[in-house]
């Protein structure tokens, strides 16, 4: 992976997203949630862990990955956390941005480094209408882990050896 350090920390530029009750109800069928509140079309309740969701609109893994050139097919997605003050419902704008916060390497159990890249997604802004509440922010942090290589160049992961710029896998199997 290649990275700029002089971009971690800094915040990416504004984006917006509009909730939609449809975009809610397809991502609650994902995710394979049941709760009848993401349904109600009159309630428009959007699941907790949609706001993963502005990563596409972001441009995939977005503005927070600046910093990093990703190769995506090696990357795991290690861990979420969300910070909520309001619920999310359709008719939302959501104002976010985002940044690479921390990026730094382990040495793996099996061999070879894992490059971990920590991102942040803030959305300070929500509005409804026009009105803009007191306080609304929320948060996503992201983790990824790049895929370990072996010290010799190997992708720890692929049979036989092989290098690891030609270990690609298929991302849809």
């Amino acid at each position: 992976a290649e990275i700029n350090r002089s971009l971690i920390g800094k915040w990416g530029p504004e984006g917006k997203m509009r909730v939609e009750f449809g975009k809610i109800r397809e991502f609650a069928r994902a995710v394979k949630e049941d709760n009848p509140l993401y349904f109600d079309e009159a309630l428009c309740l959007a699941p907790p862990t949609f706001l993963m969701t502005m990563a596409l609109w972001i441009g995939g893994l977005g503005e927070s990955r600046s910093a990093v050139k990703l190769d995506l097919p090696r990357v795991l997605h290690g861990e979420q956390e969300f910070e909520y003050v309001k619920p999310i419902h359709g008719g939302d704008v959501l104002t976010f941005r985002s940044r690479t916060k921390e990026v730094f390497e382990k040495e793996g159990k099996r061999g070879g480094n894992m490059l971990f890249v920590v991102g942040e997604t803030d959305s300070p802004r929500l509005s409804r209408g026009d009105a803009v509440p007191d306080g609304a922010r929320r948060s996503a942090g992201h983790r990824l882990l790049q895929a370990r290589i072996r010290r010799d160049g190997t992708d720890a992961h692929a049979g036989g050896g092989r290098r690891a710029s030609h270990a690609r896998r298929d991302p849809h199997r």
